[in-house]
């Protein structure tokens, strides 16, 4: 009986670990911005963000480029794309480096709108005053059960 018990609780969990996953399974280059505001410096930057999912459904963020802020990088990669809902993702402890500058890890919470604008939603807000707001447009993958 105790030995149903745990594997009952050992399944419960790693059923709701992965309850949603992205589908279909591929490399995106969604464009998007990032921008930064608090304390001095500010960023404001257009590009490319790299996401893959696996056939799994388990997505990663893998890179980004954003000519328009070339001191903007992304470290620690990749990082975790974490379906939640079909309307919510969370990307797992990134960290930002702006200049002098880093923010993170710590994790950001994503709405999205329509099927495919992830947004920073709230906005990422760290313990020195900054916050990061963005939002990429992953046209073409599904947040599903």
């Amino acid at each position: 009986m105790k030995t149903a018990l745990i594997a009952l609780a050992a399944l419960a969990v790693a059923g709701s670990a992965n309850a949603y996953h992205f589908t279909p399974a591929g490399k995106y280059q969604p464009s998007g911005r990032l921008a930064f505001y608090g304390p001095a410096p500010h960023a404001s930057c257009f590009g490319q963000w790299f996401v893959t999912v696996n056939a799994k459904g388990d997505a990663r963020i893998t890179g980004a480029s954003f000519p328009t802020c070339p001191t903007v990088s992304l470290s620690g990669l990749p990082w975790e794309l974490r379906a939640i809902s079909p309307t919510r993702a969370r990307i797992v402890n990134p960290t930002f480096v702006f200049g002098a500058t880093t923010l993170g890890p710590q994790n950001v919470h994503l709405r999205v709108f329509g099927g495919d604008d992830y947004d920073f939603q709230p906005p990422a807000r760290y313990s020195n005053g900054y916050r990061a707001l963005g939002f990429f447009v992953l046209t073409g993958v599904t947040i599903v059960p």
